[in-house]
């Protein structure tokens, strides 16, 4: 049986059709990708700002205590780098934090929803590509990736 003839695949064209055409069938979720690259951007950002953190507390200690509003200025940047530091800790305790329950209930999945969630999530493919992949029904592939999701709340 070719994949033309296949009641399965047609049946999935047809569906990714109608998705494409429905606005709310386009899943909303987060890709798990993005939260990594997201966690590495902060990383580096945190890194820049402490760097330049340091810069300017080295500069404060080398300016002239006559110098009262140059000194001023580089109090007031350095504490909104301080702030704008404490914010991406925040951030980025927020960002592991997700990680690390993503991490925990993919542990809970099953095989089937594990290869559906890391298509989905990791790959960015959509529902219908997974189903055409592995060769099941689409609305099957849509239970199991709810079923994963749930086990992700």
């Amino acid at each position: 049986m070719n994949l033309q003839s296949n009641p399965k695949v047609v049946n999935n064209r047809w569906i990714a059709q109608n998705e494409r055409e429905n606005k709310k069938a386009i899943d909303q979720h987060v890709n798990v990708m993005d939260l990594n690259q997201e966690l590495i951007i902060e990383q580096e950002e945190k890194k820049r700002y402490e760097g330049r953190l340091d810069r300017l507390e080295s500069k404060l200690s080398e300016v002239n205590p006559k110098e009262f509003e140059k000194k001023m200025e580089l109090f007031k940047e350095i504490q909104g780098l301080k702030e704008a530091i404490v914010e991406k800790n925040r951030c980025l305790f927020l960002l592991n934090k997700s990680k690390r329950i993503i991490e925990a209930s993919i542990l809970q999945m099953n095989q089937l929803e594990k290869k559906v969630f890391y298509a989905h999530r990791y790959l960015g493919k959509s529902l219908v590509e997974i189903a055409d992949e592995l060769n099941h029904d689409y609305g099957y592939i849509r239970t199991v990736s709810a079923k994963a999701d749930k086990k992700m709340k």
